[in-house]
């Protein structure tokens, strides 16, 4: 089923805004104001680690309530690499996710299964497969 989505950004005085047609994400608000120069860079990394994230543990946890597996939480953590390529270019070179799902025993093998079931959610197979990017800017005039 292919669909399409929508993410818009906007910049104003030191306030980064993006703004999703995805109900439950509303909008992000980035305020850079009274941070240091030095300690601003990074906000899309985070957010691309944060979308791995929630891809990974809303497949796991879709995975569990389809086989009516009760679970208490879910806990995550994403770690990216960041290193410079050949040209000195800053990329990021890998991604680390761990999880955690707090379950009763009985349920153990069962979230094993459900686990085995994700390990490539649409995201991080995304970023793995190497999605095609295409981008463009212009003058905006107002």
């Amino acid at each position: 089923m292919d669909s399409t989505f929508e993410v818009s950004y906007e910049q104003r005085q030191g306030i980064a805004t993006i703004r999703t047609d995805v109900g439950v994400i509303g909008e992000i608000v980035m305020d850079s104001r009274n941070v240091p120069r030095e300690k601003r860079g990074g906000n899309a990394s985070a957010l691309l680690v944060a979308a791995a994230l929630t891809c990974f543990c809303g497949t796991l946890r879709e995975a569990l309530e389809a086989r009516n597996i009760p679970f208490y939480s879910i806990h995550a953590r994403g770690k990216g690499l960041k290193k410079s390529n050949p040209s000195g270019a800053v990329r990021l070179t890998s991604l680390d996710i761990e999880a955690a799902v707090d379950i009763d025993d009985q349920y153990a093998e069962a979230l094993a299964h459900c686990i085995s079931l994700v390990k490539d959610c649409m995201i991080t197979a995304s970023l793995a497969d190497g999605i095609k990017v295409t981008h463009s800017a212009r003058r905006r005039k107002i």
